[in-house]
């Protein structure tokens, strides 16, 4: 069952974690694929603000302990972490309407998990589809 958004006004710490589709006794996550999905969490840390605090990472599932600042960024912090994550080729003007969304955006933790769970990612590796969105 989905529960509504979680759109935090000051800093808050939250323990999120995900189960894997499959059957009992299937273990998707492998040492590669452990590895791939830490190396996308630290990638995603680059463009939002939320943080890691723990996390632990198993055979069938996983769990993140995140801080999500109650304040958004600034539209020149966002600006700049845009251009870090995306590179020259898709600059965003600090002033414009697009970095002011993008501000919001980038503590906004239901954002962050849909982009760190894309099921193509997980589900190539191992042929199994929406791994990493079983809770859905």
């Amino acid at each position: 069952m989905r529960h509504p958004r979680i759109k935090p006004r000051e800093d808050t710490f939250v323990h999120v974690y995900n189960r894997t589709v499959g059957s009992a006794g299937e273990f998707p996550f492998g040492p590669a694929e452990k590895e791939a999905f830490l190396s996308r969490l630290k990638r995603l840390c680059e463009l939002y603000v939320i943080e890691p605090m723990a996390f632990q990472v198993m055979g069938n599932h996983y769990h993140l302990v995140l801080f999500v600042p109650g304040q958004q960024p600034s539209t020149e912090e966002a600006a700049q972490r845009h251009k870090r994550f995306y590179g020259l080729q898709r600059a965003l003007p600090q002033n414009s309407p697009a970095c002011a969304q993008l501000a919001d955006k980038l503590r906004d933790l239901s954002a962050f998990m849909k982009e760190l769970q894309q099921s193509a990612f997980f589900g190539a590796r191992k042929k199994v589809k929406k791994v990493a969105r079983a809770d859905r």
